[in-house]
C-alpha cells in the first residue's frame, strides 16, 4: 500500500494569496479550531470533527530569527 502525501499550502502562503495580514489569518485559524472543538464536545456524533484534518500546527523562522506559529492548510481547509 502506497503512503499518501497530503498537499498543503503554508498560512504564510495563503495569507498572501488572500491578501490578509498572515497574523489576522492565524486568529481566524484558531477561531475555526475553537468552533470545531465545540462541536465535538456539543454534539455526540459518530465522526468527530478533527482539525488537523484542516490545519497542520507548523512554524517559520522571520528575517530577524525569530521563530514564530503558522499553519499547514490541507485542501479541506
Amino acid at each position: 500500500m502506497q503512503n499518501q502525501i497530503e498537499q498543503t499550502l503554508n498560512s504564510r502562503e495563503v495569507s498572501e494569496m488572500i491578501e490578509k495580514k498572515h497574523k489576522d489569518l492565524i486568529r481566524d485559524i484558531k477561531r475555526y479550531i475553537k468552533q470545531m472543538n465545540e462541536v465535538n464536545e456539543k454534539y455526540s456524533i459518530e465522526r468527530k470533527i478533527a482539525p488537523n484534518e484542516f490545519f497542520q500546527n507548523s512554524e517559520y523562522k522571520d528575517s530577524i530569527g525569530r521563530t514564530l506559529p503558522c499553519y499547514n492548510i490541507t485542501k479541506k481547509g
